[in-house]
């Protein structure tokens, strides 16, 4: 048994004894004055006046007891541990200026940060289009432009999630840039502290045994930060697998320099994020349409699963068990006092 909130009840009972002890130690004159008390000293009481002084200890009893219920005793009903297969995952979007450029999504265009959240929605929730949902996943949400943001720690509160991601815009100018190994390593280290918070609740209650970072990109490390591949040994030093998603124009169509002057120019550097994928043991995808996307996260959502194991507790309140007693004695010392104990004036 524990005392959810011992404090009050230890703060009540704490004042009541303190008068008690003051009602005790109070001088009381005599009821009735004589001329000569000395033949009243050897006296011995009655039994109905010694019965009369333990009524102040019967109250105190069930003032204790009413401190216990105060207390809210709780005894732990039962403890159930239940395995549920999934992985980890924080998904690390760009959200540089770049992301206002076009894409092809169901025939129509729209801006890729416009289409990147519509398919992070379908692959979280799940969608009829070929993407089952990961509602048995930790998933989390991070950002980065010029710098990185933590819009959601690891949940399955998917719900939520999905609706903080609808709110997402693209960086202002003076806050944009597209530092992927700053990403890349606060997205680490967040993931490791989550591991190391799930150590203290109880060892082997819950672990991540699946750690991955989807991190989706349409632009090249900018210049200064942290190396990429120094992040990436870091990830995967500590178990994180590192999916690298580039958004890339069409490939096209004409030849010579026209190609050059495209907004959504398909001449991407990826080599960067395919080998930070490659030293993690992950993977590294292309995109070009919001169909190619879907494609991707259709591909990331065969990863293997693991298990997660999880205890759950329940707790019935016991404060019954010590309020009915508690109101049974008062009520007995209610019935003393003015019944067989009644003190006459």
């Amino acid at each position: 048994m524990e005392f959810r909130d011992w404090p009050w009840g230890l703060m009540f009972f704490t004042v009541y004894l303190g008068l008690f002890l003051w009602g005790l130690r109070r001088p009381q004159g005599p009821a009735l004055k004589l001329a000569d008390p000395s033949a009243l000293r050897s006296a011995k009481p009655s039994r109905k006046v010694r019965a009369a002084q333990t009524l102040p200890w019967l109250r105190l009893v069930a003032v204790a007891l009413v401190a216990l219920s105060l207390a809210r005793p709780q005894v732990m009903e039962q403890a159930v541990k239940t395995q549920t297969e999934g992985v980890a995952i924080l998904m690390v979007l760009d959200r540089s200026s770049s992301m206002l450029d076009p894409m092809l999504y169901e025939g129509q265009e729209m801006p890729r940060l416009q289409v990147v959240k519509q398919v992070f929605g379908d692959f979280i929730l799940g969608t009829p289009k070929g993407l089952p949902g990961r509602g048995a996943d930790l998933i989390g949400l991070m950002t980065f432009s010029g710098f990185v943001d933590e819009i959601s720690p690891l949940t399955r509160d998917h719900q939520s999630l999905v609706h903080f991601a609808q709110g997402l815009q693209v960086a202002q100018r003076y806050e944009d840039g597209t530092m992927i190994g700053d990403a890349i390593a606060q997205s680490t280290l967040r993931m490791i502290a989550y591991q190391g918070m799930l150590g203290h609740e109880g060892k082997g209650e819950r672990e991540l045994k699946s750690k991955i970072l989807i991190l989706l990109t349409d632009g090249q490390q900018t210049p200064g930060g942290t190396d990429p591949l120094e992040a990436a040994k870091t990830a995967a030093a500590n178990g994180i697998k590192l999916y690298s998603i580039a958004i890339v124009g069409e490939p096209p169509q004409f030849g010579g320099l026209g190609s050059f002057f495209r907004l959504n120019n398909p001449f991407l550097d990826t080599s960067m994020i395919e080998e930070a994928a490659r030293i993690t043991g992950g993977a590294f995808f292309k995109a070009t349409t919001g169909e190619s996307l879907r494609k991707v996260y259709q591909e990331i959502d065969r990863l293997e699963k693991s298990q997660f194991e999880e205890r759950q507790v329940t707790y019935k309140e016991r404060f019954a068990w010590f309020l009915v007693p508690a109101l049974g004695l008062l009520l007995l010392e209610f019935i003393l006092s003015f019944g067989p104990l009644r003190k006459l004036p």
